[in-house]
């Protein structure tokens, strides 16, 4: 049975009979411009499907007409410091 995955910004699917995955970015409204929560919502979602069983492949996309503008400047992320700037690198 697939494992359900839920994000606040990103919709997760398995098709469990092909272990094929989808993930998208699912800020159509903003033409899935990066901000704090998209960023921590992508780390999550390739973690937990990274750790499930039944994905072999994933699918990374975009809901809307745009894949992903970029940064979101309305929201620009600032870090605080350099641990908080490498922290959302690797997020």
């Amino acid at each position: 049975m697939a494992t359900p995955f839920t994000y606040p910004t990103v919709l997760s699917d398995l098709d469990a009979e092909h272990g094929v995955r989808t993930i998208t970015l699912n800020r159509p409204g903003s033409m899935n411009a990066m901000n704090r929560h998209l960023i921590d919502d992508v780390a999550a979602a390739f973690d937990d499907a990274h750790a499930d069983e039944g994905t072999r492949a994933i699918v990374f996309t975009g809901a809307g007409r745009a894949f992903c503008a970029g940064d979101d400047r309305k929201e620009h992320v600032h870090p605080d410091g350099e641990a908080e700037a490498r922290d959302l690198v690797r997020a």
